[in-house]
């Protein structure tokens, strides 16, 4: 999928309105909690929650957490602190590539998230497209082989 905008957000009251201690937080939209490094919020009528993301300069995340303002071809990633979070900025125009999970009821139990933290090249998956409808179509193309260093920033 291209032309995607990316934004970055952190566990913090300023990006999320809640603080350590209030019920819900570090828990995504997907019932897991918040991982730096892995959870991405989407817009689930365009990526699926539990799918896994390659995004372009970023690496691969995985779809758990939805967001206010996050609609569309919009991606917020989850990072660290407020700080890097600013830092981060507006990126717009990235490419990312979609490989819906096998299981997205339990994705924590998955061979796609143990293969996502050992380094393990994870299988083909599917480029998304989307229909004028909202509704995603996946297509059969391989894209790049991830790696450890492109998982982690």
């Amino acid at each position: 999928m291209d032309d995607v905008t990316l934004t970055a957000y952190a566990l913090s009251k300023r990006s999320t309105g809640k603080r350590p201690g209030d019920p819900g937080f570090g828990i995504t939209a997907s019932g897991h909690r918040a991982r730096v490094g892995v959870t991405i919020a989407v817009d689930p009528r365009v990526i699926p929650l539990g799918a896994w993301v390659y995004i372009e300069g970023v690496g691969w995340r995985r779809a758990e957490d939805t967001g206010g303002l996050v609609k569309g071809r919009h991606i917020d990633i989850l990072l660290p602190s407020d700080d890097a979070a600013l830092a981060f900025g507006v990126r717009k125009h990235v490419r990312v590539y979609v490989r819906p999970s096998r299981d997205t009821a339990a994705p924590h139990h998955s061979r796609d998230e143990a293969a996502a933290h050992s380094g393990e090249p994870l299988p083909p998956f599917q480029p998304l497209s989307v229909r004028g409808n909202g509704a995603p179509v996946y297509h059969g193309t391989s894209a790049p082989a991830r790696t450890r260093e492109t998982s982690r920033r």
